[in-house]
This record gives C-alpha cells, structure tokens and sequence, in this order.
C-alpha cells in the first residue's frame, strides 16, 4: 500500500504530501503499518532459536545487516516524503539521516519514484525471504 500511494503521486509526490495534511496522516499510518510488520519479522527472528552452527549464525547476521541497510534506504525516503520520521524509527538511524541532511552531500533534491518503488520492494522482498527461512526451520526441527 506505501508503494502504491506514494508512486502515484509521481515525481511530486514530496510536494503533493507535504501540501496536505490528510494525504500526510494517510502516508504516516502507511509508514506505521509498515513498522508493525516489521517489528513482527524481528520477533520472529528472536523466538525462532537457530542451530548454533557457524554457517547459519554467519547467514542470520549476513540477512539482518542486509534487512537493515534496505530499511534504512526506505526511511530515509520517507524522509524526503515526510520530514518526519516513524515514532520508532531508532534515534542512531535519525540522527545518521539528519546529519546527512546538514552535510548536503547527501540530500536528495528531486523524488525518483523508480528508485523509491526498488528500495521499498527489496526491503519487501528481503524480508519476506527471510520469514520463510525462520518457518522453514521451524518447520524442519518440529
């Protein structure tokens, strides 16, 4: 649903959002749902207890880093969407995007809808992978 209503705005989406308060709360509980799945995927995660075999601790650690780098691309266009953050994006993440922000080596002046739909989608995509792994898993030693 977040990537749909932000694409469709196109290229103004930032500024058809910002200009509406409507539009930004609908975005923002968009964003919240967002964070809810989330946050259910990382419960999962440290339920689900893995073998302790190198191989599969090093594999876990290798998706959560990659899990998170994708997240941290997603909010930081929700960002350049909102000007605001999730209620629990983590403060290390919001003060690495605000610093990013002052530097202006960083800063994203023109919204691209592709590149936003490719962030959001791998983000999706990891994280649905990794799910299926977990309850494989459980599945295999039950």
């Amino acid at each position: 649903r977040l990537r749909a209503f932000v694409c469709s705005g196109g290229p103004a989406a930032p500024s058809i959002i910002q200009e509406s308060l409507k539009l930004r709360q609908l975005l923002h509980q968009f964003v919240e749902s967002k964070e809810r799945r989330i946050q259910r995927v990382y419960d999962i995660r440290e339920q689900h207890i893995i073998m302790p075999t190198i191989s599969s601790h090093n594999a876990q650690l290798g998706a959560s880093d990659a899990l998170k780098r994708l997240l941290e691309n997603v909010t930081s266009w929700e960002w350049l969407l909102l000007g605001s953050f999730a209620p629990s994006t983590p403060l290390p993440l919001i003060h690495k995007m605000l610093k990013a922000t002052n530097s202006q080596h960083h800063v994203q002046r023109h919204f691209d809808v592709q590149q936003f739909f490719e962030a959001a989608s791998s983000a999706i995509d990891l994280m649905l992978n990794e799910t299926k792994a977990l309850a494989a898993s459980g599945c295999a030693r039950a």
